[in-house]
């Protein structure tokens, strides 16, 4: 990856970079995580975009249109993998009166406590984060092969919620065999993976990107294109100038599957 973006730097305008995340932003302070901050500095002039700042704008569009249409109600369960990653997502389920737990320290800590309060994020933040990201990434976030290995097993948080929301393969790492009737809410999906929701009984797949030949790019490509688009890196584009641009690409609408 490192070669990569020194190679192609002269060549593009900006590198999306999948797989993890650069930047943690659970409510108004950013934080940066250092092995892969490090890895993008290899790009000495061009935007890695790791799709933070695109998801904060682009997630919450989504959800709240999903709630106009009438298709998530008041009151769901919802299950969200990670809320440190993912603040925005998080708030635009609360904010909609769901009930809600954010998986944070079950699945990224292996402690098996779900949290419940966006007050709770923002203090795991404070408190944990400055430690956190100076950790070997690999031990935050499942990499290459490991992305492949699901646990199968009976899961409290998952047996509970109505709608599961998050990172793809924290999803499907974590995800028991009997997943009927629920929702998912996530990204970079295949054919394969909807096949997999399929045969657990998942009701409905809804991804926060357009569908292209049957897989949904990850935030991070979309954050790339925009920072092509508009010639500025992602921190100084504005929210307004992402649901600007969203809206003229058409973009903000759900892909929703039916299982």
């Amino acid at each position: 990856m490192v070669e990569l973006f020194k190679k192609l730097d002269p060549e593009v305008s900006a590198f999306g970079m999948g797989g993890g995340d650069i930047y943690l932003r659970p409510g108004n302070k950013t934080y940066v995580l250092r092995e892969p901050y490090k890895w993008s500095k290899a790009a000495p002039t061009k935007p890695v975009c790791d799709g933070a700042y695109f998801k904060a704008v682009m997630e919450p569009l989504v959800i709240h249109n999903l709630f106009q249409q009438g298709f998530l109600k008041k009151d769901m369960k919802v299950l969200v993998m990670t809320a440190v990653d993912r603040y925005f997502l998080a708030k635009a389920f609360a904010d909609e009166g769901c009930r809600c737990v954010f998986g944070d320290m079950p699945f990224s800590l292996g402690i098996p406590l779900g949290v419940t309060g966006l007050g709770t994020i923002r203090f795991l933040g404070t408190t944990l984060l400055p430690i956190i990201t100076k950790l070997p990434y690999h031990w935050l976030y499942p990499l290459g092969s490991s992305q492949e290995k699901m646990k199968n097993k009976p899961n409290r948080f998952f047996a509970w919620a109505d709608v599961v929301a998050g990172d793809l393969h924290y999803i499907r790492k974590n995800m028991p065999w009997d997943m009927k009737g629920k929702i998912i809410c996530t990204n970079t999906t295949t054919k394969k993976n909807l096949d997999e929701f399929k045969e657990r009984g998942v009701k409905a797949v809804v991804t926060f990107t357009p569908d292209m030949n049957g897989r949904t790019f990850g935030a991070n490509v979309l954050e790339a294109v925009f920072a092509s688009i508009l010639g500025k890196s992602p921190k100084e584009t504005t929210e307004k100038e992402y649901q600007d641009l969203i809206g003229k690409l058409g973009i903000q609408k759900p892909n929703i599957v039916m299982l």
